[in-house]
């Protein structure tokens, strides 16, 4: 709540989204893209338009596997509410195949931790997203937020790639990610059917919006 707080007051301020990204990138560090920045990003401005939204989506395996990871190695190098040894020191691998409650998403049932749960649902509101970006398709996601939303991201690509040079990978990558066979991802895959779904959905949209503005 704190960062989205920001995000709308520095669009009061007239603060393009741009230069909200690297001031939040300075403050939060990582954890900035995490939340506000990724997930849910409201960029009012004055007037009474209703606010336009975006949202980010990542393959939802891949996703799992790296907040898997970055959430013990937060843990560890902040050592604020030491966790166990044993779930410091788990595997991905072993969480699966052992069907740990923390690696097993059961169809139908509700986690928090899915990226479905940062979209709304059927309200009138929920239905203004101007563009989902694509982890998988970064430069893509930057060429159309440049064309569709130029108020806010015009010289987005330049900035990100001349201009922030350490956030090329994704900021919220862990450091010490562990390799996971394909068929454990493929065991984790058949349960998040509609994470691929909502997943398949972005990217087939990003690409016709990409078709439209590239005129082919």
């Amino acid at each position: 709540m704190e960062q989205r707080a920001v995000v709308t007051f520095n669009a009061k301020l007239g603060k393009s989204a741009s230069e909200t990204f690297i001031l939040m990138k300075q403050v939060y560090e990582s954890s900035s893209s995490d939340k506000s920045i990724h997930q849910e990003w409201v960029c009012p401005r004055y007037g009474y338009r209703p606010p336009l939204y975006i949202n980010l989506v990542r393959d939802p395996v891949e996703r799992l596997i790296s907040t898997f990871s970055y959430r013990r190695q937060t843990a560890h190098l902040h050592q604020t509410k030491q966790p166990s040894d044993y779930w410091l020191n788990k595997k991905y691998e072993n969480c699966v195949r052992k069907k740990d409650p923390e690696c097993l998403f059961l169809d139908g049932t509700a986690y928090d931790r899915l990226q479905i749960t940062f979209f709304c649902g059927q309200f009138e509101e929920c239905k203004s997203y101007a563009v989902v970006g694509v982890v998988e398709e970064w430069n893509m996601t930057l060429a159309v937020l440049e064309d569709i939303l130029p108020q806010f991201f015009r010289g987005a690509a330049r900035i990100y790639h001349e201009e922030m040079p350490g956030s090329r990978l994704n900021p919220s990558e862990p450091k010490f990610k562990q390799e996971v066979s394909q068929q454990v991802k493929d065991l984790v895959k058949a349960n998040l059917s509609h994470e691929y779904e909502l997943y398949n959905f972005a990217l087939q949209r990003l690409h016709q919006q990409y078709r439209s503005i590239r005129n082919f």
